[in-house]
């Protein structure tokens, strides 16, 4: 059998708790705000459009938020599933923020410099 141990300081639960609930109900609710000005916002025409490219983070974001939660609390009990969750759900994040953001803007520039020549 293998052992793990971890330091924590005492009556831990009860304030690992309210800090837990916290962070999830306020990230869930700027997560869902965000979702509904992104919905609200699709039709706005800009330069670059780039409205579908927020809406598909935003979704992606929400996805990984419903299934990671989850995920997290089965396996919250093993020290090595958590660690693989926790990484994983930090490389969706990242991922899913960074991508559409700067891949349609290399796209476009790549274009313009085809253009050009």
């Amino acid at each position: 059998t293998s052992a793990y141990h971890s330091c924590s300081p005492q009556d831990a639960n009860k304030q690992d708790l309210t800090f837990l609930l916290l962070t999830l109900s306020i990230n869930l609710t700027a997560l869902i705000y965000a979702n509904v000005e992104t919905i609200r916002g699709r039709s706005v025409r800009t330069q670059y459009s780039e409205s579908k490219f927020i809406g598909l983070t935003m979704l992606i974001l929400l996805q990984a938020f419903i299934i990671g939660i989850p995920l997290f609390i089965v396996a919250y009990d093993s020290p090595t599933a958590r660690f693989v969750v926790t990484s994983s759900l930090a490389f969706i994040l990242c991922t899913a923020v960074l991508l559409p953001m700067f891949l349609p803007k290399r796209r476009y520039l790549r274009e313009h410099q085809e253009q050009q020549e």
